[in-house]
């Protein structure tokens, strides 16, 4: 992964942390380039909590989606209580997915290739395997 001083050319360094009169703003590529994007996902986006849906996509209890973000599969999951979660959408068994579409209502999670069935707690309930 690159370097801040890598990405960035000095001058363009000094540009950005200049006073507000004088500073400029990130260059064109920093928005666009996928360098950029891994090094502020790296040290910005994973240091922190980060939204990744809002609460109308799991809006009631026993509703999950099934989601992607900073390329990570995750699993958005209304629980029993009405709490949401949101957990690796990935089984631990063979590293497929757990849930590939949203569903409504669940008392359970059961994932499509072999089984395995998880509460709205994230707990394994049952492997079949």
């Amino acid at each position: 992964m690159k370097t801040l001083e890598e990405l960035l050319t000095r001058q363009e360094r000094k540009a950005i942390r200049a006073p507000i009169e004088t500073a400029r703003t990130l260059p064109r590529r920093a928005f666009i380039d996928s360098d950029f994007y891994a090094f502020e996902a790296r040290h910005a986006l994973a240091e922190s909590w980060l939204a990744v849906a809002f609460r109308t996509s799991i809006p009631e209890p026993g509703d999950i989606a099934p989601i992607t973000a900073m390329g990570y599969p995750l699993l958005l999951v209304r629980d029993g209580d009405g709490r949401a979660r949101v957990f690796h959408n990935v089984c631990p068994y063979d590293g497929c997915e757990v849930a590939t579409s949203a569903k409504r209502s669940l008392k359970t999670i059961t994932g499509p290739y072999h089984g395995w069935k998880y509460g709205m707690d994230g707990k394994l309930l049952e492997a079949n395997y």
